[in-house]
């Protein structure tokens, strides 16, 4: 809110008060969990309050901070709550809320003492079930830095958060196939799981766990079993190692689903971190082969939030079924799988951020 604001508004009737905070778009979401704060009766009315600009909140946790941050839409992030561990809690123990302000492009802190305690992590706790309750949102993704002490992981458990659309996992050093099960039953994942973490041999296929549909390696983990065992819809490995999936792998998958009956699948998309050499997708499969026509499917593919891929270069086939498929090399050199289960949508709505790779 602007500090050239110096109306007494609680010197209004609650009715008055209530009927201006839901029309006067004066504060945003911020002013209002500090308006929340001042008494029971404020909290009331601000939780009664129909604000829309929060639309879900990114949980991202690591060895010495919390962050929770407000998210407007896929593209816009329009604060967060930082909230210090370890040794920054001992040098700055205070929360700190931020929030962006279009006109100067400044973070603005905010102080919010009456949810601190002694114990940082009841703190974190605190802010997150207080938001919670003031303003039940949608957790899209958690983010998640494992340590050595699991500290991060009992965090995340006493968010107790239910679901999430992506679990992203990051960590220093190779996780065991027990300690993959363990971080995988903490929350529901609804859309994607990313492990951006080596990972010791034996990938948990058989377990009884409740999978997303897409998966993302970004470390060089993926190998031909995984792609072969996983059942997903959609699955990127970067940086791939020939020791352990190679090219002729690829081709093996196409042809796979082409021979099956699987209606789920979507994506595959490969990269290597090492030369690969020459592969003529063209003759490398037994396929009737079509060049790109505008008149059968759509041109462009989200591989990710700001990435493109450029499908007009590829070739397509068409299984018995009727489903046409798309396989080409990218600018990048990584090899692509896409499946078209909707060839009717030629719109393709960009955001002004995408890199075509």
């Amino acid at each position: 809110m602007s500090t050239e604001f110096q109306f007494p508004l609680l010197k209004l009737p609650w009715v008055c008060l209530e009927h201006f905070l839901n029309t006067s778009g004066v504060f945003n979401v911020f002013d209002l969990i500090t308006f929340s704060l001042i008494s029971k009766k404020c909290y009331r009315i601000v939780k009664s309050l129909k604000h829309r600009e929060l639309k879900v909140y990114d949980i991202i946790i690591n060895d010495n901070c919390i962050e929770i941050m407000f998210v407007r839409s896929e593209l816009k992030i329009i604060g967060k709550w930082k909230l210090n561990l370890g040794d920054e809690w001992k040098t700055n123990p205070l929360m700190e809320l931020y929030y962006f302000q279009p006109d100067d492009d400044n973070w603005v802190p905010a102080r919010a003492l009456q949810l601190l305690t002694d114990d940082p992590e009841s703190s974190a706790v605190n802010v997150f079930r207080y938001l919670m309750a003031l303003f039940p949102r949608p957790v899209e993704q958690v983010n998640v830095t494992l340590d050595e002490f699991n500290q991060s992981e009992q965090i995340v458990h006493s968010f107790n958060i239910n679901e999430c659309e992506t679990l992203r996992i990051n960590n220093e050093n190779k996780m065991s196939k027990s300690e993959v099960i363990r971080i995988l039953k903490i929350t529901k994942i609804k859309r994607a799981v990313s492990f951006n973490v080596d990972l010791e041999p034996g990938f948990p296929y058989e377990n009884d766990l409740i999978l997303p549909k897409k998966f993302s390696f970004p470390r060089g983990q993926a190998t031909r079993e995984m792609i072969f065992e996983l059942k997903f819809h959609i699955l990127t490995a970067i940086k791939c190692k020939l020791s352990e999936i190679t090219p002729n792998d690829f081709i093996d998958f196409v042809m796979r689903w082409y021979n099956s009956n699987d209606t789920s699948f979507e994506m595959l998309l490969l990269h290597w971190g090492e030369r690969t050499g020459e592969l003529d997708l063209e003759t490398s499969l037994p396929l009737d082969l079509h060049e790109y026509d505008e008149n059968r499917r759509g041109r462009y593919v989200r591989v990710s939030r700001n990435q493109v891929i450029d499908t007009s270069i590829g070739w397509d086939f068409q299984r018995s079924d009727g489903l046409w498929a798309t396989i080409l090399r990218t600018r990048s050199k990584a090899l692509y799988f896409y499946v078209w289960h909707d060839c009717s949508s030629r719109d393709f709505v960009f955001n002004g951020f995408e890199e075509f790779i």
